[in-house]
């Protein structure tokens, strides 16, 4: 019986290299969970105005996916294809986060609102940059099925760390440097998140150096440079491709609408904003537990059946969320559980998602013979990202007449409600219908490589 012979790589340097997806996540959790927050208590500016920023600036991060994906592909330097990406991304995230937290000293919020639009518009070019190669540099570090779910292990525990550090650590932090409303407590935070993302990046350059070589950049002798028309074949043929953007895409924009709500679910449905640093570390590692068990399903029975009982597991727990509203004091016990298993159910449909990618990479190069993993991870992220944007959007719409420290209304509960629980459970059933369609199982996987390495030797 033929085997299917893959590249792989050590334990040590897929978790290095994971940690490229924390220092991004970093700030991600930073922004997703605070900036409106920071906007409104600090700027003091209209949440329906932010929200409308937040949504262009995603949009504008989906625009220019196609561009660096496209110079990727086409790059080749001393450093490797994807080394120097992750450090320009950084550099770029790290100012601009800096630019927006620690200079805010204007007189008039006009001005305040040009300066944070110009920096967090920046901000965007840098996450694009260090994102694309979280997805793109999988593809060469390794192949192996039974290694590639790896990186979902080790991610979702590092990342997760990073989660709990910004949503269990910062409120404690802002209310100790006199509350919300005052600059101080953010400066702090902004500090502590651009010196972990500067070491979390060299940590994740270290672990990709080895592999970013030409050796293992795969493709048919005949396969043509990519150009930028490629991007309609890759969009209109592959099938794998389309299937794991309608899936992701909703599911992220669930995650989206479901942090950038978060403060306002404490505030205002649990009545106990302090809460929040006790449950969500708790929560945290239950999502880490999730990531684990995302990774164990994947290596025994494929990438695609882990993302499909992740989905399903997480429908579940919302409904029962949404049916039985565990909110008042006496049951908060009850909220932390279910909080708890949705978590756990979220971490594995969320953590295997950036392993399917690559994924679809290498399914393009069985497809066509074109090794184009840079234009294959921002097509996933140019479409991912504009359906996602409408997250920041839609909270901000339940959020109109939003004023800060204003009286809880029923109609001011029910809003949040809807974006921190009901737009998350219309997200995931439309990622378990998406799935129906999505070709590449475990079975589908090992055919796969085993041609695409038979024409790599014609």
């Amino acid at each position: 019986m033929e085997t299917t012979a893959y590249h792989g790589a050590r334990k040590w340097q897929i978790g290095f290299f994971s940690l490229n997806n924390s220092a991004t996540n970093l700030h991600f959790s930073l922004f997703s969970l605070y900036f409106l927050v920071y906007c409104t208590e600090v700027c003091k500016l209209n949440p329906v105005l932010v929200g409308l920023i937040m949504t262009l600036s995603r949009l504008l991060d989906a625009v220019t996916d196609p561009i660096i994906g496209l110079i990727i592909d086409k790059t080749e330097t001393r450093w490797g294809k994807f080394r120097p990406f992750m450090v320009i991304g950084a550099l770029i995230l790290n100012i601009s986060l800096v630019a927006m937290f620690w200079t805010i000293d204007f007189d008039s919020r006009t001005k305040t609102l040009i300066w944070l639009c110009f920096w967090y518009f920046t901000w965007v070019i840098g996450y694009t940059l260090q994102t694309a190669i979280t997805k793109a540099g999988q593809v060469v570090l390794s192949n192996n099925p039974k290694q590639r779910p790896l990186f979902t292990g080790f991610d979702g525990v590092f990342s997760t760390l990073t989660f709990i550090l910004i949503s269990g650590g910062a409120t404690p932090v802002l209310l100790y440097f006199g509350g919300l409303d005052q600059p101080l407590g953010w400066r702090y935070i902004t500090l502590l998140v651009v010196l972990l993302n500067a070491f979390c990046t060299t940590m994740a350059v270290i672990g990709l150096k080895s592999k970013d070589r030409k050796e293992y950049y795969i493709t048919s002798k005949t396969a043509k440079k990519p150009g930028t028309r490629d991007y309609i074949s890759i969009i209109a043929g592959n099938r794998a491709l389309q299937m794991l953007i309608a899936a992701a895409s909703t599911n992220k924009l669930a995650n989206v609408t479901m942090n950038a709500s978060m403060v306002f679910f404490f505030m205002y449905i649990l009545n106990r904003l302090d809460l929040q640093s006790v449950i969500m570390p708790i929560v945290g590692l239950c999502g880490v537990a999730g990531a684990i068990a995302a990774m164990t399903i994947a290596v025994r029975r494929g990438n695609k059946t882990a993302f499909v009982s992740g989905t399903w597991s997480s429908i579940l727990i919302l409904a029962v969320i949404l049916i039985f509203r565990p909110f008042s004091p006496n049951l908060i016990t009850l909220a932390v559980v279910l909080f708890g298993i949705m978590a756990f159910c979220n971490g594995i449909a969320n953590n295997i998602i950036l392993v399917m990618i690559p994924d679809t990479a290498d399914y393009e190069t069985w497809l066509s013979g074109r090794f184009i993993p840079g234009m294959i991870s921002t097509t996933f992220s140019f479409i991912d990202k504009a359906i996602s944007a409408l997250g920041g959007l839609f909270v901000g719409i339940a959020l109109k007449g939003y004023k800060s420290g204003m009286e809880p209304t029923p109609g001011l509960y029910w809003s949040i409600l809807f974006v921190f629980l009901g737009i998350p459970l219309l997200g995931h059933l439309i990622s378990a219908l998406a799935m129906k369609w999505y070709p590449v199982d475990k079975e589908f996987y090992a055919k796969m490589i085993q041609e695409i390495n038979q024409g790599k030797a014609d």
